[in-house]
């Protein structure tokens, strides 16, 4: 999924990241470290299975992150957004539900469970980029773009005129 949800978020300039499952505190202390360097509020963008495992995923990484900024001095100014598997998705796009595995105990879940693949690939794609559109200023974005595009024609004209 994450070449997919990459050419999502390329155009804006976020990158994409996957654990496939709980991250290691490796994986969380490199993220908040991360977000310490960018030393601006994070939004991170969850896509996940909607189960008590994906869910509690989510959650985990939200809290220990914050816990990691703060312990590094950083402000902790991250949101953690669920972009999907949501409820309202589930009921807006009539996605089949399955119970929940007997064996993942995590909290009192109710209900049925839905993995992030039951979205068709489209439907993930414009979900992301209304999230990202929703965060982004997409004006700063522009000129940004138009910079960048500036900079590699003139790189360019360079790179030609070298012997």
């Amino acid at each position: 999924m994450v070449p997919q949800l990459a050419r999502v978020a390329e155009p804006f300039g976020v990158s994409v990241y996957s654990s496939g499952g709980f991250d290691s505190v490796t994986v969380k202390h490199d993220a908040a470290a991360r977000m310490r360097d960018e030393g601006r509020p994070t939004v991170v963008l969850h896509v996940g299975d909607f189960d008590p495992s994906g869910c509690a995923i989510v959650d985990s990484l939200a809290d220990d992150v914050r816990k990691m900024l703060a312990d590094m001095g950083a402000d902790d100014s991250v949101t953690f957004e669920r972009v999907a598997v949501t409820p309202e998705q589930i009921e807006r796009f009539a996605l089949e539900t399955a119970p929940a595995k007997g064996t993942d105990r995590r909290g009192s879940w109710q209900g049925g469970t839905v993995q992030a693949e039951a979205l068709p690939p489209d439907v993930l794609a414009a979900e992301l980029r209304r999230a990202l559109e929703s965060v982004i200023d997409l004006d700063e974005l522009a000129q940004i773009q138009t910079i960048e595009a500036a900079e590699r024609e003139t790189l360019a004209r360079i790179a030609a005129a070298m012997p």
